[in-house]
């Protein structure tokens, strides 16, 4: 049984349950996504749902397997491309930690 061996599996998960990494306290906001400790705008809304699920801060994949390259599209470096934040505030607008007073 390997479960539990990488991150979002067995003990190493969120309160949020299993899929879900350990993170700061706090929460990203609701057009954000969690990502490695940091919050990221959704991949589903920076690439109108063609590339739903985030791998890497500028990587999003198509469906899984992501590790197939022709699942994935990156763009940008940090602060830009597919590496932002939600921008719905000016703390927002590069990747941040969750914040203790968003929902």
């Amino acid at each position: 049984d390997m479960q539990g061996f990488a991150p979002g599996t067995g003990y190493i998960v969120s309160a949020e349950g299993d899929g879900h990494y350990p993170h700061s306290p706090g929460e990203c906001s609701g057009n954000e996504e969690s990502h490695m400790g940091l919050c990221y705008k959704k991949c589903s809304l920076l690439t109108n749902n063609e590339y739903p699920h985030r791998v890497a801060a500028n990587t999003c994949c198509r469906q899984s397997p992501c590790w197939n390259p022709f699942n994935l599209d990156t763009q940008g470096k940090y602060c830009e491309g597919y590496g932002v934040g939600g921008g719905l505030s000016r703390e927002e607008q590069c990747p941040h930690k969750p914040l203790a007073n968003s929902v």
